[in-house]
């Protein structure tokens, strides 16, 4: 069956994420790290793309951003695949070391993008990682108050104030604020957004004391995608996130 096409956005912007295959490390350590950054940064020179926010986690990782003259296609697929060839030399291994292609979210309202620039920044205080996002490293949380770097950080600070320094500490305080889940209601069911769904399968996981997708026992198999769905994710998301195969999902 062929994929479905990619949605495009409207203003250009979007959310994406890419994921280790089966779950597993896409980083080992910080060097692993800086490397994907300066490809990353190498890239972006090139394609002219803009950067709002990132986060690098164990294995999976977070963009916002907004294609301009090249589509994101185009641009994550050269920075996958020269980080993935890099990392496999580096660390002698073969094959994907990317779970299919990266997912993307269209981010068309300002309400939407900063939501989304929120839930990336606030990843590793989610994932347990850290206690406040300011102190995790590989994210661009510290550009936006302190110097930034590769990340574009006037357009969203500029939402906040046209004076940099109370913008800086309206940032700070918009990061703290607790968002509720996000969920789209039509008029026969309850759906969740990709990002909401995500979290939840990562929480619902570290709960059945599940590593990897393809470790998991059948009877886990069966009580994680019960859970999911009472919790109104769709058969959809959850093969997307977890990789798991139709044939393993629907009738559940």
């Amino acid at each position: 069956m062929p994929r479905a096409a990619r949605k495009v956005s409207s203003t250009g912007i979007y959310h994406i994420m890419i994921r280790g295959i089966n779950r597993n490390a896409i980083f080992y350590d910080e060097e692993d790290k800086n490397k994907f950054l300066d490809i990353f940064e190498k890239t972006k020179g090139e394609t002219k793309f803009e950067l709002y926010a990132y986060c690098l986690m164990g294995n999976h990782a977070h963009f916002l951003l907004k294609e301009n003259e090249i589509s994101i296609s185009v641009i994550m697929k050269k920075i996958c695949g020269i980080y993935g060839g890099w990392f496999n030399h580096r660390h002698h291994r073969v094959g994907h070391l990317f779970q299919d292609r990266f997912k993307s979210e269209c981010v068309e309202t300002q309400t939407y993008y900063i939501t989304v620039l929120k839930y990336i920044l606030n990843n590793p205080v989610k994932c347990n990682v850290v206690e406040e996002a300011e102190d995790y490293k590989w994210s661009s949380y510290r550009e936006y108050i302190e110097k930034n770097s590769i990340t574009d950080t006037a357009f969203f600070l500029n939402m906040l104030d046209t004076n940099q320094k109370k913008a800086k500490k309206y940032f700070i305080e918009e990061l703290k604020k607790q968002d509720k889940g996000i969920v789209y209601l039509t008029a026969s069911n309850i759906r969740r957004a990709d990002i909401e769904a995500e979290k939840i399968i990562y929480d619902d996981m570290k709960k059945l004391g599940i590593e990897s997708i393809g470790e998991i026992t059948i009877e886990q198999r069966i009580v994680l995608i019960k859970s999911l769905k009472a919790k109104g994710l769709t058969n959809r998301q959850i093969m997307s996130i977890t990789g798991l195969p139709k044939s393993k999902v629907i009738g559940i």
